[in-house]
């Protein structure tokens, strides 16, 4: 099985892979969360206030943001990570002839 290898050679570590993805989720979070408050206080924007509700748009849609940025952002870091193994791997193992 491939080794998990980061930028720069050294290995993937659970905490810093989960580190980075919840720092990424909780942007979008907050992004979409102050979106959806500037469209509630500035009383402009679409759909405008009266499409906006409060429960949904200003703490439901920012937990599903963050949910989908953390799990899509963990799972690419790990596929790299994997794949930066496997060419470690294959550039440590000595080839036929050698």
């Amino acid at each position: 099985m491939a080794r998990l290898v980061q930028k720069g050679g050294r290995p993937l570590t659970a905490g810093r892979a989960f580190a980075m993805s919840f720092a990424w989720g909780l942007g979008a979070a907050i992004g979409v969360a102050l979106g959806a408050w500037l469209t509630l206080v500035g009383e402009a924007g679409a759909p405008g206030v009266a499409g906006l509700d409060t429960g949904t748009d200003l703490f439901t849609v920012p937990l599903a943001a963050f949910a989908v940025v953390f799990v899509a952002h963990l799972a690419i870091q790990v596929t790299i990570a994997w794949a930066r193994g496997r060419r470690a791997d294959a550039v440590s193992r000595p080839g036929p002839g050698a």
